[in-house]
């Protein structure tokens, strides 16, 4: 450090007559003692600190002098040099001290606040007025002295005051450089978090709502913020709602980039698609299965086929993955606490077949959201194709049945699983012929002949059982009666061992094709009614025409007896052709598909094979010639009618009623319905509409059921099974369980058909047909995970009344 200044006064210096003789004695007293001359450097200007002279103890030598001082530096006192304070404040390292010379002269001159020197200002606290430019840089001096980290905190007698330091800008923000805006940013940030007392983005989001929207987008937009930020995992879930590839998520990302919207990356998407199919491991594969060529011609060829390589580890996983969030219910007590329902079944729709689970334990069962496609393959649904593609998880569904499942949570249910699927499916997997065969009821043994006839069938019939089903395909069919289909009634239509181990018990009788299959068969018989209804009126018009030409007059200018002049008689001869055609198709679909079962399954040696084959084929071919001879005389009497099922003046009025209820029958598929059309005319106004009668609803089911069937026996000599279901078995399933069919059926599987033709839009462009597959389960599975976030909401479908 410099030597002290040494152009102070001497000592004895003159004052100005003005001052007072206590200064000057105090002056003198300053310049005898080197060691208190720093104290002169260091006197404040503020009278606030004046008092702390009094506290401060200074050597006995300099007491007299400091009593007399004027109070305009009696506050220098607070801030002596180390050599005069109490012993108890130690003095920093850093300060060091000189003597300093009071220069003269102390007192205030003419036009002055107070006495001016280089660095001292005195000032009068009731003076108004602008600080003068001694004043002001003395206050400049107090303030950087003051400032503790860039501010400064000024006690009054009311609140305290805070100054900050904001430093004069040099140029515009729009012109500095970005070092230079990160710092202004900075301090801008200090500041909102000294003023809001430490609430910083509260006070930003009120600055923010001051901006007017329009204003406030534009300068995100222009700042190259992004206005929203969609969490991970939302755009994943878009590309699954919506279908999406790889490829149109990148296009849309950058589409959304240009508005602001920031997503996650597709790195992100694929970590997160990954961890939701953590615990499921999808393989594909060409296997061979069996296919059918246009002219009717079966083959076996390799086909694609995607599949789960553990199943109990998928459902163990999803029930886990549903637990976490809150979706697992008892439904009140409907379903055993320790117990976890868990759907099983199988459909072929489009070009596919799909088998999937579906847990009971969710509020809605049966939606597409809750049904997980475990296995996927391209081909028909055939007994040798269902048992090479589905053979693989008999053991994964005894697993299921017979061990306990353990939450993460430590709780531990039993799974019972309960079987699904139309009565065809049902049939494969449990290994009887179906429903054309003499004993077509998969829960019974009773026969075709006692399903007609309630008179003709036994007191009691007896039910089914699994283990027995197994034993007597394998003793009696295969080795008594050499697995000749010709013989399937000696055994009960047994002709397959159960593919799978799940009691009849938990077989659940197929409402959804019930209800379809029962509709259309009353509406083809309505329909038929009517129809001969026409052919008859035409027929006794004729007969009239013929007996009477002058009644022919008559019956043209009647514009509702005009029309029946294009048609002919005698169609009762035709119907009955008709229906026994029509049950010999059924016949001869499931003789075909046994047949190419039988040829897959190589249960005898090669000699004996090639004799039932021979037979079999020989059988089908019979039946397939009779067919066609039954359909040949039906087509040579409708020949001679101009009439066209449905046309007739009488039968064309149907079609118009269900129109009015917005109610179709399908291009395809022998001219089915869809199940929604089907209850909606199952309301008392379509039928009415449609019948012109009012039926009566009576409460109990089990007998509105009997009634049912005791009307139609009356005028119908053939029952199918699916009637017999609904007779016999229906009942019993809904008191079993303690739920009704839509509860435990198959519809939920159904619904899954359109959603894989979504998918398939979205993997189509993938070359390979096996990769095509497998990456097309893979986003059904993605689509249908529990805690999958971001999913499209469903639509918000309109009421509609009848």
């Amino acid at each position: 450090m410099a030597a002290p200044p040494d152009n102070f006064g001497p000592p004895g210096a003159a004052f100005s007559p003005c001052c007072p003789p206590s200064i000057q004695s105090a002056v003198a007293a300053v310049s005898l003692r080197p060691s208190i001359q720093p104290a002169a450097a260091a006197v404040s200007l503020r009278p606030s600190i004046q008092p702390a002279a009094a506290a401060v103890s200074l050597r006995p030598s300099i007491q007299p002098a400091a009593a007399s001082l004027c109070p305009s530096i009696q506050p220098a006192a607070a801030s002596l040099c180390p050599s005069i304070q109490p012993a108890a404040v130690p003095c920093p390292p850093s300060m060091q001290c000189w003597p300093v010379a009071v220069p003269a002269p102390l007192c205030p001159q003419p036009g002055v606040s107070g006495p001016v020197t280089s660095n001292r200002v005195t000032v009068d606290l009731n003076e108004e007025g602008p600080l003068t430019p001694d004043q002001q840089a003395a206050l400049c001096a107090m303030v950087k002295r003051q400032m503790v980290d860039k501010a400064l905190y000024v006690k009054t007698g009311g609140k305290p005051l805070h100054f900050v330091q904001v430093p004069v800008s040099q140029k515009k923000s729009s012109e500095a450089a970005p070092s230079t805006l990160q710092k202004r940013a900075q301090r801008v940030s200090d500041f909102r978090e000294k003023i809001s007392g430490g609430s910083g983005e509260e006070q930003m989001a009120a600055e923010l709502k001051r901006l007017s929207r329009d204003r406030l987008l534009q300068v995100l937009q222009e700042g190259g913020f992004a206005q929203i930020r969609i969490p991970d995992g939302h755009l994943l879930g878009a590309k699954s709602g919506l279908n999406l590839n790889w490829g149109q998520c990148r296009s849309l990302r950058r589409w959304m980039r240009e508005y602001g919207v920031v997503v996650e990356s597709e790195q992100t998407s694929r970590r997160i698609a990954a961890d939701l199919l953590s615990a499921t491991t999808v393989v594909a594969e060409n296997l061979p299965f069996t296919t059918k060529d246009d002219d009717g011609t079966k083959r076996v060829e390799p086909r694609p086929c995607a599949f789960l390589s553990s199943l109990v580890a998928a459902v163990h996983d999803f029930l886990e993955r549903s637990k976490k969030a809150g979706k697992l219910t008892w439904h009140r007590g409907g379903i055993p606490e320790i117990e976890i329902w868990l759907k099983i079944g199988g459909d072929h729709g489009g070009t596919t077949f799909k088998m999937a689970f579906q847990p009971l334990n969710i509020k809605h069962p049966n939606s597409k959201a809750n049904t997980s496609v475990f296995c996927l393959f391209e081909s028909k649904d055939s007994r040798e194709n269902i048992t090479t593609a589905l053979a693989r998880y008999k053991g994964d569904l005894k697993k299921l049945e017979e061990e306990m499942w353990k939450s993460e949570d430590g709780e531990t249910y039993q799974v019972k699983i309960l079987m699904t699927g139309d009565y065809a499916y049902m049939s494969t997997i449990y290994g009887i012929s179906g429903a054309a065969g003499t004993y077509p009821c998969l829960w019974c043994k009773i026969t075709k002949a006692g399903i007609d006839d309630p008179d003709n069938r036994t007191l009691r019939t007896s039910s089914r059982d699994l283990d027995n089903m197994g034993r007597r395909f394998s003793r009696d069919f295969i080795q008594r009666g050499q697995g000749r289909l010709r013989r399937a009634q000696d055994f009960r239509n047994i002709i397959a061992a159960p593919l799978f181990d799940i009691p009849l018990e938990q077989a659940i009788v197929p409402g959804l094709h019930i209800s379809l299959g029962i509709f259309l068969r009353l509406y083809q018989e309505f329909e038929a009614a009517v129809q001969d209804l026409d052919l008859k009126v035409q027929a006794y018009l004729r007969m009239l025409v013929l007996s009477e030409p002058n009644n022919r007059e008559e019956i043209m200018a009647d514009q509702e007896l005009g029309p029946f002049q294009r048609y002919v008689d005698a169609i009762d001869g035709a119907q009955k052709y008709r229906l026994e055609a029509d049950e010999l198709d059924q016949t001869i679909e499931e003789q075909e598909d046994q047949l190419a079962f039988l040829a897959y399954q190589m249960q005898v040696d090669d000699e004996m094979a090639e004799v039932v084959f021979a037979e079999a084929a020989s059988m089908v071919s019979d039946l397939v010639r009779k067919r066609d001879s039954l359909r040949k005389k039906e087509e040579e009497i409708l020949s001679k009618a101009s009439v066209k099922p449905g046309k007739g003046p009488l039968a064309s009025k149907l079609e118009p009623v269900m129109k009015t209820f917005k109610v179709r029958r399908e291009m395809y598929h022998s001219r089915t319905f869809v199940g929604n059309h089907v209850n909606r005319m199952l309301h008392d106004k379509p039928i009415e509409d449609l019948t012109s009668s009012v039926v009566n609803t009576m409460v109990d089911l089990s007998h509105d059921i009997k009634e049912f069937m005791s009307h139609y026996r009356r005028d119908s000599k053939s029952v199918s099974i699916k009637m017999h279901l609904l007779e016999d078995h229906v009942v019993p399933c809904i008191r079993h369980w303690g739920f009704g069919l839509g509860f435990l059926a198959e519809q939920g599987i159904e619904e899954v058909h359109a959603q894989f033709n979504h998918i398939s839009q979205s993997t189509r462009s993938i070359a390979d047909p096996v990769a095509r597959l497998k990456a097309t389960l893979k986003a059904h599975l993605l689509k249908v995970s529990p805690d999958h976030t971001g999913k499209i909401p469903e639509p918000v479908k309109r009421k509609r009344t009848l």
